[in-house]
């Protein structure tokens, strides 16, 4: 090789050899900076997944810091912090009765039932309605904070202050319907606009069938030959009852000074208790029900005669219908498991006996003591198979029917206003209540209903309303609470059964 050639192969050697010691080295240091990039990674997600953790950890506890936007609001917004002890619709009610008085609740009470209301709207549907009318009114929180900026802070009006009254009444009705034993387990239907009655239509004579022969000739129908019918036909009959409606309500009023001294604790409990006292009383209705307003004849005041007012006017409920039904009441006397057999014996075979998914036992809470002191079986195996009432504690079914214990039935003097003592949830040996002998010594016995519950229709033409009204002229308000029902039974046969005159 020439000279030349031999310094350019050597030139181009030491380039390649260079450029090669560069590539490794460039390697080498993009290799150390992926493993820093990597170990710190595993750093942050690792103290990622122990702030995850601790944060989990907090909300469960309810104690700062809070990380993410589900915390709960008492950590997040200073402002609600006076309201913590109220629910949003406790804290709506409230509102709603400072409105009744002429003032305006402050903004911060509208942001923190704002916020509460968004908080709770996964959990309780009259906090998605309360919700959803406070979002169309421009007033609503969106996770982060509470918009507010649209407020007319003179008088709220038509900026927030009109959906209080919807997420205060979608709260009262939902908690009673939620606590109504036996109203909600009734078939119900809604009475239509312009009417206070509804015809239900019922099943009647069914069709027959027949055996049925074999084809065999033809004949002349309409001049044209065709095989002679072999089924003999047979009609479907039809029929129908009449639901009504009646109205029941309720009147509370309280001072100027009830307002002023003491209306953060006076708003929950006054609408806990209108919405408890309201289902109790919508179940004695249907439990106690009596329509009769003559002297003697009401087996809720059967000595005496009821005044116009008492709840139990409004419908003919259980109790009545089996009293009052030929074959569908017994006298029990000492109790004993038969009771309940011979009772499910007067509901017929296709009544209870039926479909007894459909039906319960219906007890006193009397009636149930003695259940649990004095029936042998129920303390063993007997009749409560696996699981016995000694056990267990607590009945809940018999011969394969639920047992279900209520206070609302034959509870009448709480409704009444009396001052009688000793026969509250009791009855007289016919299986009625004497209101009028002045110790209640008439009333000493038990009673155990079994209706089936689809051979009932309750019919709602007003759900519970609440309204506020101020009353300047003698400084105080007062709140009125109001709903339509009727209660009607599809026939006398299957509907209910009683045994009356248990011995307690």
């Amino acid at each position: 090789m020439e000279e030349k050639e031999i310094e350019a192969l050597v030139a181009k050697r030491t380039t390649e050899a260079v450029e090669a010691a560069l590539k490794a080295d460039r390697a080498a240091v993009e290799a150390e900076a992926k493993a820093k990039a990597d170990k710190q990674t595993e750093i942050e997600a690792a103290v990622k997944s122990a702030l995850d953790k601790q944060e989990e950890e907090n909300k469960k506890a309810r104690r700062l810091p809070f990380y993410g936007e589900d915390a709960p609001v008492v950590g997040k917004f200073g402002f609600t912090r006076k309201y913590n002890n109220l629910s949003g619709a406790d804290l709506a009610f409230a509102i709603d009765i400072v409105k009744s008085s002429g003032k305006h609740a402050s903004e911060d009470a509208y942001k923190a039932v704002a916020v509460k209301l968004g908080d709770e709207a996964k959990e309780h549907e009259y906090a998605r309605i309360g919700n959803d009318a406070l979002k169309a009114a421009g007033y609503a929180f969106d996770g982060d904070a509470v918009k507010a900026d649209e407020l007319n802070r003179s008088t709220l009006t038509s900026y927030g202050d009109e959906w209080v009254v919807t997420a205060n009444s979608s709260a009262l009705w939902e908690q009673i319907r939620q606590s109504t034993q036996i109203v909600s387990k009734l078939p119900s239907i809604e009475v239509p606009q312009g009417s206070e009655a509804v015809k239900i239509p019922l099943e009647s004579t069914d069709p027959v069938f027949y055996k049925v022969a074999q084809a065999a000739s033809d004949a002349a129908t309409g001049g044209l030959s065709t095989p002679a019918p072999t089924v003999t036909s047979s009609r479907l009959g039809t029929t129908n009852t009449t639901l009504t409606v009646s109205k029941m309500g309720a009147r509370v009023r309280w001072t100027g000074e009830t307002d002023e001294d003491s209306i953060v604790p006076f708003a929950p409990q006054l609408r806990k208790q209108i919405a408890t006292v309201a289902s109790e009383y919508m179940d004695h209705v249907v439990l106690d029900g009596d329509t009769r307003a003559t002297a003697s004849t009401n087996i809720n005041d059967i000595t005496g005669t009821p005044a116009s007012t008492h709840a139990f006017l409004l419908a003919n409920g259980f109790r009545y219908l089996a009293l009052a039904t030929s074959g569908r009441n017994r006298s029990g006397g000492a109790l004993d498991e038969d009771d309940f057999v011979e009772t499910m014996r007067l509901l017929g075979t296709s009544g209870g006996a039926a479909d007894p998914s459909k039906c319960a036992f219906i007890v006193d809470p009397h009636t149930y003591m003695k259940m649990l002191m004095e029936i042998t079986a129920l303390k063993t195996a007997d009749v409560y198979p696996g699981n016995p009432t000694i056990q267990s504690g607590v009945i809940t079914s018999i011969w394969g029917y639920p047992v279900i214990r209520s206070f609302s039935m034959g509870y009448v003097y709480k409704y009444g206003g009396h001052t009688m003592t000793g026969y509250e949830n009791k009855f007289n040996t016919a299986g009625k209540v004497d209101q009028d002998t002045t110790s209640g010594s008439n009333n000493t016995t038990g009673t155990i209903l079994l209706p089936r519950f689809d051979r009932w229709f309750f019919g709602w033409k007003r759900r519970m309303t609440m309204e506020v009204t101020r009353h300047p002229e003698w400084d105080g308000s007062e709140i009125v609470a109001m709903t339509r029902f009727g209660l009607i039974y599809r026939d006398t046969t299957n509907a209910v059964a009683c045994t009356y005159n248990v011995t307690l």
